[in-house]
């Protein structure tokens, strides 16, 4: 299949790299905090082993096998048509349900200076003025796909930075705001839910999508 090569290989990385950094890292410690306590600092380790064993099988496939579509290839070649016609269901799926995914953690973080996305009380959920916020989001996202490549790669080329310039700008500010309070406060064991909490905190929380 021969394809139209509007997109340098930079852009294609930067569209990749994008791509892997996502909300996991802003929603992703909490939750593993609560499933596992101080165990999930193990569970981000456990994570990343397991999605590098299938990157760097995709890493060999993609090489030896350079093709449009690969991840829909490789199992059509490997298990036959009816295996890639499943894939390709399941990969268009999973990433059609990603603006909504982006879109609702958009939603939490903004709420602490967005106000009157959320309700208040002990199950809070999406106001009017939040789902409406929200489907804003998944518009902006589409239009932006809508528009072609030359917006598209604008466009990620500043989110990626945003993607880069955001999470190292929090490490310096943890580090230099660094309380000694925290390190003596509130101790408790390193698994305090079993470490089956720890594997479990995999799914739950998240932390093996955040990669």
């Amino acid at each position: 299949m021969t394809t139209r090569k509007n997109l340098s290989s930079f852009a294609i990385f930067a569209a990749s790299v994008s791509g892997m950094i996502g909300s996991g890292w802003l929603l992703g410690p909490l939750s593993a905090s609560q499933v596992a306590g101080p165990a999930s600092i193990l569970t981000w380790i456990i994570g990343g082993a397991l999605i590098s064993v299938v990157a760097f099988c995709f890493a060999l496939l993609a090489k030896n096998l350079p093709t449009t579509g690969g991840t829909v290839r490789f199992f059509q070649i490997s298990h036959g048509h009816f295996a890639g016609f499943c894939i390709s269901w399941i990969t268009w799926v999973a990433w059609a349900a990603v603006p909504t995914i982006e879109a609702f953690a958009v939603l939490q973080c903004s709420s602490s200076f967005i106000p009157h996305l959320w309700t208040k009380g002990a199950s809070p959920h999406l106001t009017e003025f939040g789902i409406m916020f929200g489907i804003c989001i998944v518009i902006s996202m589409a239009m932006i796909n809508i528009a072609g490549n030359k917006i598209f790669n604008k466009t990620n080329y500043i989110i990626l930075i945003l993607k880069f310039v955001i999470p190292v700008g929090t490490i310096f500010f943890l580090f230099f705001s660094h309380n000694e309070y925290n390190l003596t406060s509130n101790f408790t064991e390193f698994t305090p839910n079993g470490w089956q909490a720890v594997f479990s905190a995999l799914p739950l929380a998240g932390i093996i999508y955040s990669f």
